[in-house]
């Protein structure tokens, strides 16, 4: 017969129910790791592109508020009217420099443009390896 007072196999239950609780927290625990290591690489990402992005804009305001490059900025074939570099097959973005020898208009865009020509010749024998 059941006596009420018999707390034989309670402690199976009670062990059960810890159990329980304790995979619910470890649950918990590793979702909200996974979601913070996720949002700080979304933060970082983000950081990144917005730093890229100020930064090309002030080299880009330091080439136009550059006193030598004056003379160059009010040609109107300098830049391609339409888009971004993704069509320079299309539009030669030296258009300016046309009537410059190559090596001369190349070396004039990167003076105006603030950037490096050619590879330097460490880069060059490293691509040939």
């Amino acid at each position: 017969m059941l006596n009420p007072r018999d707390e034989q196999g309670i402690a199976l239950v009670l062990a059960m129910l810890i159990m329980l609780v304790f995979a619910i927290a470890l649950s918990a625990v590793i979702y909200y790791t996974s979601t913070n290591a996720r949002s700080s690489s979304y933060a970082k990402a983000q950081q990144l592109a917005y730093g890229l992005a100020e930064a090309g804009i002030n080299n880009q305001l330091a080439v136009l508020f550059n006193p030598t490059n004056s003379q160059d900025l009010l040609n109107p074939n300098l830049l391609p009217a339409q888009g971004p570099i993704n069509v320079f097959i299309h539009h030669n973005t030296l258009h300016a420099f046309e009537d410059l020898p190559f090596d001369e208009a190349v070396k004039k865009g990167a003076q105006l443009y603030g950037c490096q020509p050619y590879l330097t010749e460490d880069r060059q024998l490293c691509e040939k390896e």
